[in-house]
Parts: structure tokens; C-alpha cells; sequence
């Protein structure tokens, strides 16, 4: 019997270990996903904006024009996609899909995906295309 606590000893520090290892790592994972859902939400939001404003300046410029924006190529880990419809701004990556209906005079068409870095407005009358 003498010999076996030792042993037994060892065996339960170490399964202790394992756990106590297995718990930390996995509260790291749990913080990692969760700051890299937040930090590409943010990301796709900031991006809508960006894009809301240029299409209400874009709004006040009599006649036709056209106006390149350079762009984050990604939000978080994956590009994502900008569609205009309507009076619509829809904004998807992998995980979300940002939608917002904007009051402005322009009808809104066009899609684009963000891995080219740039994005080109032009207004044609009352029409905003995106490209």
C-alpha cells in the first residue's frame, strides 16, 4: 500500500492539471471567438457607414458623377458583400447580415464584394449604382 499512494498522488495532480490546462484553454477560446465576432461586426458596421455617407454626399451633387473609395478587403477573417436595392444597404460577411433602409432622393442598385479593396460609386440621374 505504500507504494501506490505515491503513484495515486501523482495521478490525481496530474489529472488536476490537465484539467485546470483543458479549463484555461478553453475560457481562451470562448474570448477569442467572442472579440473576433465583436471586432468584425464593428468592422461591417463602420464600412455601412462609411458607404451611408458617401451615398448622402453623393445625393447633393447636382448631375451625374462618380466617386472611388478605397476599403477594408475584410471584416474580421472573411471578405464580405455590399448589395444596393431599392432604398437598401445590405451589408453580409460569413456571420452577419447588416440591413438599413436609407431616406434619401437616389434609388440604389448594384452589388460588390470587398476583396478588391476599392468601390465605385457613380450617380446617373437619380439612380446610385455601386461597383
Amino acid at each position: 500500500m505504500k507504494g501506490q499512494a505515491p503513484v495515486l498522488e501523482a495521478v490525481a495532480v496530474f489529472g488536476i492539471a490537465v484539467a485546470v490546462f483543458l479549463l484555461i484553454a478553453s475560457m481562451l477560446f470562448l474570448y477569442r471567438d467572442f472579440w473576433s465576432e465583436e471586432s468584425e461586426l464593428k468592422q461591417l458596421q463602420l464600412v455601412r457607414e462609411f458607404l451611408i455617407q458617401n451615398a448622402y454626399w453623393l445625393s447633393t451633387i447636382p448631375g451625374n458623377t462618380t466617386a472611388s473609395f478605397t476599403i477594408p478587403t475584410r471584416a474580421g477573417e472573411s471578405t464580405y458583400l455590399m448589395n444596393l436595392s431599392g432604398k437598401k444597404v445590405n451589408m453580409k460577411s460569413g456571420r452577419f447580415d447588416l440591413l438599413l433602409t436609407l431616406d434619401i432622393p437616389l434609388k440604389l442598385f448594384g452589388r460588390t464584394l470587398s476583396n478588391e479593396g476599392v468601390v465605385e460609386l457613380k450617380k446617373n440621374g437619380n439612380q446610385l449604382f455601386i461597383e
